[in-house]
């Protein structure tokens, strides 16, 4: 029967792209982790990881935000598509606005579309698009900060592959985050 043919055909095809994602996302999370350990302080590991994301998830502002444990406030460390300067005295509290909600939960965030979302501000000031994802960064079972991603280059929502590629990076960058500083405070010591 042609239709069952054609069926299973299309399957093959489907799975063999979800099998070819995947790897490329193990392949570019291996060579990522690989450039982030070669690094020395935080900024310049900040920069690389949202420098990295966006090309990985193909998003014109990418930001990463740290918690500073002294005062219990994140900071934006490093940005990709727009200026430092723009955020850099921006203070967010955790459990405030969506980069202090995925901090203070740390669980990752996808909005494909923000106007269809109860009390949120119809008004993106900046952004070209309505969808914007944000995930934790861990560095063992604490959290250390908040990864975030908006306006993809194609105009196109954010999904879950997009999410998936997040989360892997995340882990990685948490890692390096808290080496860099480690090392920074160990060559102020």
């Amino acid at each position: 029967d042609w239709s069952r043919v054609t069926a299973f055909a299309l399957a093959a095809v489907r799975e063999r792209e979800l099998r070819f994602g995947a790897e490329q996302l193990l392949v570019g999370g291996y060579a990522m982790a690989r450039r982030l350990s070669r690094l020395g302080t935080v900024e310049l590991v900040a920069q690389r990881i949202v420098d990295q994301v966006a090309r990985l998830v193909n998003a014109e502002r990418v930001a990463l935000a740290i918690h500073r444990p002294a005062d219990d406030y994140l900071t934006i460390a490093a940005t990709h598509g727009y200026p430092m300067s723009s955020v850099e005295q921006a203070r967010i509290q955790p459990g405030s606005w969506a980069i202090g909600h995925v901090y203070s939960s740390g669980r990752p965030l996808l909005v494909r579309d923000v106007r269809r979302i109860h009390g949120m501000a119809q008004e993106r000031r900046g952004y070209r698009t309505f969808s914007f994802a944000a995930v934790p960064l861990f560095a063992g079972s604490t959290t250390v900060g908040v990864l975030t991603a908006t306006d993809k280059r194609d105009g196109s929502p954010f999904n879950r592959q997009d999410l998936l590629m997040l989360r892997t990076v995340s882990v990685m960058s948490g890692m390096a985050l808290v080496a860099a500083r480690s090392q920074t405070e160990a060559g102020r010591l």
